[in-house]
């Protein structure tokens, strides 16, 4: 039996109190790393921060500068669904293939249909990452996803490298 190990922000809040692993465990790092997606942020506090400015209609202030032109209502939704996705409770996630997987569809149709630079950009960092993570999954299957994460230095410090 593996043990879940990995870097402390992308940690299932729930699995810290409990020590008890679910499907939805992972679908809370997915949350944490689509919110530094979209900011170029450390992950130490990143979910309360974006729902601040969100709530306060400030968003922008928030997303990575190295892209200056971000979709906002594509981008919104996003957060939205990374904000959902890095929930405190379990219960209070989105199902990965009902709900996650459907906006990410729909999100990159929309990139594809368009020029935006953004979403172009977005798309690539997004997929490499996935890709990544598959190919790990495939090779150690028990591993955590924030275990990969921490373990291949995808997500280090102050910064997101993919």
């Amino acid at each position: 039996m593996t043990g879940a190990a990995g870097t402390f922000c992308y940690i299932d809040p729930e699995y810290q109190k409990t020590g008890m692993v679910s499907v939805k465990s992972d679908i809370y790092a997915l949350g944490i790393i689509f919110l530094q997606l979209i900011t170029g942020r450390p992950p130490m506090g990143l979910a309360h921060n974006v729902n601040n400015v969100l709530e306060e209609g400030r968003l922008h202030e928030m997303l990575d500068p190295k892209e200056p032109e971000w979709p906002m209502e594509e981008t919104k939704r996003f957060a939205e669904l990374a904000l959902k996705c890095a929930e405190l409770r379990r219960r209070d996630r989105p199902d990965l293939a009902s709900v996650v997987l459907p906006e990410l569809n729909r999100l990159r149709a929309f990139a594809a249909s368009t020029e935006d630079s953004a979403w172009n950009y977005l798309c690539q960092r997004s997929e490499k990452l996935c890709f990544q993570c598959v190919q790990e999954l495939i090779r150690a299957p028990a591993m955590e996803l924030s275990e990969f994460l921490d373990n291949d230095n995808i997500a280090k410090g102050s910064s997101f490298v993919i």
